[in-house]
């Protein structure tokens, strides 16, 4: 199947909405890498909208400092577009490969 920026768009959608990126392959009709190149902004990046990055220390020490300033873990999670217990797990010092939504335009 051939993508356009409608589609590169709507695949990050589905991605932000916590589908798989398996599923989201089978639908489109592309493979499971190249969903998640997309999600990360690797892939069409002139597409602006939502991707994927990962957290930098900094951002996880912020994570960290927002829960130790009396922030509810959820709503640290829902600023940064992470699970809750993703947080959980940074904030003990277990999140380190975790990533985050931010524009894609600022990539």
């Amino acid at each position: 199947m051939k993508l356009n920026e409608s589609k590169v768009r709507a695949i990050r959608q589905q991605a932000l909405a916590g589908q798989l990126h398996v599923d989201i392959a089978a639908r489109v009709g592309v493979c499971q890498t190249m969903v998640s190149r997309i999600v990360r902004g690797d892939a069409w990046r002139s597409v602006s909208g939502l991707v994927k990055r990962r957290l930098t220390e900094s951002d996880r020490a912020s994570i960290c400092q927002d829960v130790a300033n009396g922030m509810r873990q959820v709503d640290v999670a829902a600023w940064w577009g992470l699970a809750q217990t993703t947080v959980s797990a940074i904030c003990r010092g277990q999140g380190k490969g975790a990533s985050a939504w931010q524009d894609g335009d600022t990539v």
